[in-house]
């Protein structure tokens, strides 16, 4: 479930309930932020693996705890 928020963000809802926004960053590549407001970045995209295409990140993105 996606959908685009002003100054073009997308709000994405996880699987676990949790929000993350993505927004285009600067130079091209993606940031996204979790409901705590920490920032993170796609540092290498689209990744071909014999079952899909993966993303690297530089952080890895836990569920929300409340």
């Amino acid at each position: 479930n996606a959908s685009r928020m002003a100054g073009g963000d997308i709000g994405i809802v996880t699987l676990s309930g949790d929000g993350l926004m993505v927004r285009p960053a600067v130079g091209g590549g993606v940031s996204i932020r979790d409901e705590e407001g920490s920032v993170h970045q796609i540092v290498l995209s689209d990744i071909p693996q014999r079952d899909g295409i993966i993303h690297l990140m530089n952080h890895v993105l836990l569920p929300h705890r409340p």
